[in-house]
């Protein structure tokens, strides 16, 4: 007669397996608690589609990625791993897609307001462990505008870059000697701010055809000029909506 294995190999050999899939879970979860939290702030721009990324590992190295949002009104979660356990709460269209090499990315869709807040995210591979907080801000191209104007006997060049987010930063050039004063308004916490910065110009006017304002901000790719003397006549501001 056949000898036939005995019942009890199949459910051992299982077992064993079992038991190598918690020890290697173990040891990426000890991984993910010696490794500090990395914090960062990513900004967005409004209407634009957000890309966030965990790890920089395939889907073929990871055992899962977990997102934990807190944003807007309903905080979420956003689960994938090896084993078929994909989860999503969230709403809005967010989700978690692959990119063409493979590395998983959670998609933001048409970034506005609401969904500024804390993304917190792990992802696990054998030996390796990622773990991040990202918060999510939104970013707004400020309104910018540069004139001349008077201010007693002497002619003062001004420069404003509007309802920004964050804050612009504003700088001369071709000044001299001459010193800006800068002013920053902000609203409450979160909300946009307007910077103002004035140039005071020599009494006789020589040299103020060359002094221009230039405005940096996170939003743009480059920084912008404007000169104050494109107003065309006192008073008149030259106005950038960026």
């Amino acid at each position: 007669m056949a000898s036939h294995p005995e019942r009890g190999v199949v459910p051992a050999f299982l077992c064993t397996l079992c038991v190598l899939r918690v020890v290697t879970l173990l040891l990426v979860s000890g991984a993910l608690s010696m490794e500090e939290s990395r914090q960062e702030v990513v900004m967005g721009l409004q209407g634009a589609n957000v890309r966030l990324t965990c790890s920089n590992q395939t889907w073929t190295e990871l055992f899962y990625v977990i997102w934990r949002i807190a944003a807007g009104h309903s905080p979420c979660e956003i689960k994938q791993d090896d084993e078929g356990d994909n989860r999503n709460t969230c709403k809005g269209g967010v989700v978690l897609l692959n990119a063409s090499s493979g590395q998983p990315y959670l998609l933001i869709p048409h970034f506005s307001p609401r969904h500024e807040g804390l993304y917190q995210c792990e992802a696990a591979s054998v030996g390796i462990g990622d773990h991040r907080n990202i918060h999510l801000v939104l970013s707004v191209p400020p309104r910018v505008s540069a004139w001349l104007e008077w201010a007693g006997a002497s002619r003062v060049a001004v420069c404003v870059a509007e309802d920004g987010k964050p804050a612009a930063t504003l700088s001369w050039r071709n000044t001299g000697n001459l010193t800006a004063n800068t002013t920053t308004t902000q609203g409450p916490p979160g909300a946009s701010v307007t910077v103002r910065s004035t140039l005071e110009l020599p009494g006789d006017g020589a040299g103020w055809e060359g002094v221009r304002c230039v405005v940096a901000h996170p939003s743009l790719e480059t920084e912008v000029t404007v000169w104050p003397a494109d107003s065309g006549w006192w008073g008149r501001p030259a106005s950038l909506i960026l």
